[in-house]
């Protein structure tokens, strides 16, 4: 080391200048352990045997704990993953299991429900007559319904339509059973299980025309179907079960 006063090198572990015994430390401005490379390397072997005992340790805390937590996931997600399969397929198998409503027994009910409609229609054209004959003669309400022809028909077929949406709409829509279906032991569901709402059982009238439209086949269908779904039933996603 060189002396900043007489400019003479020092060597070996000196703390005063070997020729004018100044101290060296003072003229760097540094503290003798700094300058010692001997207890600085040796300070450092100290806090590298620490830390090769310490880390150890550490890190295997810390294997430990992501495996913990990669066990705890992993669980989580099957039993999530086991539980909603589970839900879906015991709606889908419960679903399949419960006992549909074959074709003969539905077109009772069906037939039953339409006597019904038929039989309220003419109780509401009864009232009609009877309302009209109260100001005319027998004679002259025949002639006015010879006159009026088939404008007669048209008014009583288009009742008899909206008279069959209410119907189906507001009991299906209700209970999932027309007059009909209680009878028969049948009821309405979504194909999940769940009731039917309002808005499917008009939809599922709806297919009623689609169904009718090519010669019944969407009636016909029934009994040849898995499910014993129609066309009106697969158009509202519904189906009929026995209860």
């Amino acid at each position: 080391m060189k002396c900043e006063y007489c400019g003479f090198i020092n060597t070996g572990d000196v703390t005063n200048c070997k020729n004018c015994g100044e101290d060296l430390f003072k003229q760097q401005g540094i503290t003798p352990e700094q300058s010692s490379p001997e207890e600085k390397i040796g300070s450092q072997n100290d806090e590298r045997d620490q830390l090769s005992l310490i880390t150890p340790d550490i890190s295997h805390t810390i294997e430990t704990i992501k495996k913990s937590l990669a066990e705890l996931n992993a669980s989580g997600s099957s039993e999530a993953s086991d539980s909603s399969t589970k839900d879906v397929s015991t709606i889908i198998t419960g679903i399949q299991l419960v006992p549909k409503g074959g074709f003969w027994i539905r077109f009772l009910a069906y037939a039953i429900d339409q006597i019904i409609i038929y039989l309220i229609s003419f109780l509401l054209l009864l009232i009609a007559a009877l309302a009209v004959g109260m100001h005319y003669s027998p004679a002259e309400v025949r002639g006015y319904l010879e006159q009026l022809g088939n404008f007669v028909t048209f008014p009583y077929f288009f009742t008899l339509i909206c008279l069959n949406m209410i119907y189906n709409t507001y009991f299906i829509g209700a209970s999932g059973q027309t007059i009909g279906k209680l009878v028969c032991g049948l009821k309405v569901v979504q194909t999940s299980g769940e009731p039917v709402s309002y808005g499917q059982a008009f939809l599922r009238w709806v297919g009623y025309l689609v169904s009718s439209i090519f010669f019944y086949l969407g009636y016909i269908w029934i009994a040849i179907d898995a499910n014993r779904q129609g066309w009106h039933d697969k158009i509202a996603d519904t189906c009929v079960i026995r209860v």
